[in-house]
């Protein structure tokens, strides 16, 4: 598949795009959240900029978005029924989900099959259609993004994970 800027991740924590985005929503009212009530949601008391709250929030509701754990509907975003379910997951059963469901990815995709395939990886190589300056800040988080396949120990591909750079 043809790799869209929206398939590279950008946050700042995975944990807070995975698992503490879906935990906190999942305790309110399923109302639909904007980008900057999601920010304050997920960093409570810690800024009262409304840039950076939306940014944060953007960022982090996007990357879970990817993975199918949220949704967006008129500009406000909620859980899908997997992330609101994903709270109650044990932590296997939760890397066995987000294994898979990184699979949605067009990156991800593209990476694992070119590794599986016999051929080294280099993420900036697969990212460069961005510009130069959002490759280097989207880098890290594709590498983490495109590792999270090797959370599934069924899958055996940590051998193939060391080819991705």
């Amino acid at each position: 598949p043809f790799v869209l800027s929206s398939d590279v991740p950008q946050f700042s924590s995975i944990d807070a795009a995975i698992n503490k985005i879906c935990s906190l929503l999942s305790q309110l009212p399923p109302v639909g959240f904007s980008f900057e009530e999601i920010g304050k949601i997920l960093q409570p008391g810690r800024t009262d900029d409304v840039l950076a709250n939306k940014k944060y929030g953007e960022n982090h509701v996007k990357t879970a978005e990817s993975l199918g754990l949220a949704f967006s509907e008129n500009r406000k975003y909620f859980l899908s029924a997997v992330g609101s379910v994903f709270p109650s997951l044990t932590k296997y059963q939760k890397d066995q989900l987000i294994s898979r469901l990184a699979l949605r990815n067009s990156l991800v995709y593209n990476v694992l099959y070119k590794v599986l395939n016999g051929h080294d990886v280099t993420i900036t190589d697969e990212i460069s259609f961005l510009s130069e300056s959002t490759v280097k800040r989207r880098k890290n988080n594709s590498l983490i993004f495109c590792r999270l396949i090797g959370l599934n120990q069924d899958f055996q591909v940590q051998a193939f994970l060391e080819r991705i750079k």
